[in-house]
């Protein structure tokens, strides 16, 4: 059967690390297909995902069908434009380990990443937990101010109570220093009453 080549341009904000390669390249070794590389490129600002594709004829439209029906959940695609090639494709095999090779590396470099972020996250943890101990401290050092305010307010009222005590205990005495006196007065009033009005003129 004939061979084809093709070249395939998508392009759009969000082609590239979003699994692109890995889904054509699924898709190129299900269809059987001879040659097979795709790269990400960026040309004049715009995310551009390149592939070239060698194989029999059927298979490059199979692919070809493929690759316009379907997309990585994550892909933002503006165009997908296709055009015959006659230069060199890289041989499947040979791009699949490539390709598989650099995925390696990449997720090596993720997991260290990864790592290196949760030896900071515990670092700050153990930050938190010492800024808690001392918030813990400050809070027990003012639970023991508040308690000593409090010991102090109850003898406060306690002194209250004794001086209202001690005003109702004077109150009752100006009563009876009151009472003494009314009948003091009383007394004096009957004694100059009983004096003959004469004596009282003479003094």
């Amino acid at each position: 059967m004939p061979e084809m080549k093709i070249k395939v341009e998508i392009s759009g904000p969000r082609v590239h690390d979003v699994g692109y390669r890995a889904l054509l390249l699924e898709a190129a070794e299900d269809q059987g297909l001879e040659g097979f590389t795709a790269r990400n490129l960026k040309l004049e600002g715009v995310h551009m995902l390149q592939i070239l594709v060698q194989g029999e004829d059927v298979e490059v439209k199979n692919f070809q069908e493929i690759l316009e029906r379907e997309r990585p959940a994550k892909a933002e695609v503006y165009s997908i434009e296709f055009e015959d090639y006659d230069g060199p494709v890289e041989p499947i095999g040979r791009y699949s380990q490539r390709f598989t090779g650099a995925q390696l590396r990449k997720g090596i470099a993720s997991l260290t990443s990864i790592d290196e972020k949760q030896d900071r996250m515990l670092e700050k943890q153990d930050e938190t937990i010492e800024v808690l101990k001392g918030v813990k401290e400050d809070t027990s050092a003012i639970r023991v101010i508040q308690d000593r305010m409090l010991e102090k307010q109850d003898r406060m009222l306690e002194k209250q109570d004794r001086m209202l005590e001690k005003q109702d205990e004077s109150v009752e005495l100006l009563k009876g220093v009151k009472d003494d006196t009314s009948a003091i007065r009383d007394g004096l009033c009957r004694s100059v009453s009983r004096v003959p009005a004469s004596e009282r003129e003479r003094t």
